[in-house]
């Protein structure tokens, strides 16, 4: 299927399902970022970046070509949608154009069965490509932050050291205190960023994930 056909069967599902609430399902094994407590003169009053919970572009188009490149041959749950799709401008109920479609479609062998089935194959198509997100998540939490907190452990280490030597050292210690304060303020900005890509990719999945499911629960009442 043409990618930007794929895309147009959940984007344009956007503006029909703006009244349906995502909530993002972080499992215990997504890595998250937890706030610290910041030295340096900020704001406490934290704001939440409210792009977080809208469909990021870039994570929906990567979704769906994980989805286009999985595509089973064949007439399945996409056939389904891109027909139902093609129904959208007649003013008939949503379960008469389920049902026509179901009818038109069942004379190329396809069921429910297996509409259900390859939606279930295509949220599976999904799951893999969270997986994925969350091990590369991982990875940068950990070049990004983990590294840097290390780095401030060994800085630290140094000043308790270089604290007990004559007062030459001084100026020394001040310059490891103002690096480490520049540190501190780099790593703030990983975590906040991590966190907002984190959050941004877990509601644009939960937005297609529930697509779906939605749409699967429809079918099941034909």
């Amino acid at each position: 299927m043409d990618f930007k056909k794929l895309k147009g069967l959940f984007v344009e599902s956007v503006e029909e399902s703006a009244n349906i609430p995502v909530k993002a399902n972080i499992s215990p094994k997504t890595p998250t970022i937890q706030a610290t407590e910041k030295t340096d003169k900020i704001d406490k009053t934290d704001k939440k970046d409210s792009s977080e919970n809208q469909l990021d572009d870039k994570v929906l188009t990567s979704l769906l070509k994980a989805i286009e490149k999985n595509n089973l041959p064949g007439e399945d749950y996409i056939e389904f949608m891109e027909a139902l799709k093609a129904m959208q401008t007649l003013n008939l109920d949503e379960k008469i154009k389920f049902q026509t479609v179901m009818a038109t479609l069942s004379t190329k062998g396809l069921t429910k069965a297996r509409i259900m089935e390859s939606g279930d194959y295509y949220i599976k198509i999904l799951e893999a490509e969270k997986e994925k997100f969350n091990a590369t998540l991982q990875s940068e939490t950990q070049n990004q932050v983990k590294s840097k907190e290390d780095s401030i452990k060994s800085i630290e280490a140094t000043n308790a050291s270089k604290a007990k030597e004559i007062q030459k050292l001084t100026e020394e210690i001040t310059k490891n205190q103002i690096e480490i304060s520049e540190i501190k303020k780099k790593i703030e900005e990983s975590k906040t960023k991590i966190s907002s890509t984190q959050n941004r990719f877990l509601y644009t999945f939960d937005y297609l994930k529930n697509q779906i499911s939605i749409n699967i629960d429809k079918i099941k009442t034909l």
